[in-house]
């Protein structure tokens, strides 16, 4: 079952990005990772359309895997620790992930 990563950011620096950029995409490919949304570099435009919720984030990924199992192999990638790391430090991250219901007929497959 196809799992998604969504990342919400809100930027303290933007030190990390440039190195971070450059080596995350093959890390991810090579555990099946699919982007499938990157936001632009602040400002970016993401507005909120719906709802009262946390503050608008700087930026916004989403990430599709093949399997849960191959986003947690991604996420706890030796390769990607320093990333991970230097991310974490730049930003105040949400992450989340989930399996998607292939059973969603009508949201799914359309």
């Amino acid at each position: 079952m196809t799992a998604l990563l969504v990342a919400h950011l809100k930027v303290k620096s933007l030190d990390w990005v440039e190195e971070y950029s450059a080596n995350v995409g093959p890390i991810a490919h090579r555990h099946g990772g699919h982007f499938l949304g990157v936001s632009d570099s602040p400002p970016n435009g993401i507005e909120l359309v719906e709802g009262e919720t946390l503050p608008v984030p700087d930026a916004m990924v989403v990430v599709s895997f093949p399997t849960r199992e191959a986003l947690d192999s991604f996420m706890a990638d030796p390769e990607y620790a320093p990333h991970r790391k230097a991310r974490v430090e730049g930003t105040d991250s949400n992450l989340w992930a989930f399996e998607n219901n292939d059973d969603a007929p009508h949201f799914i497959g359309q």
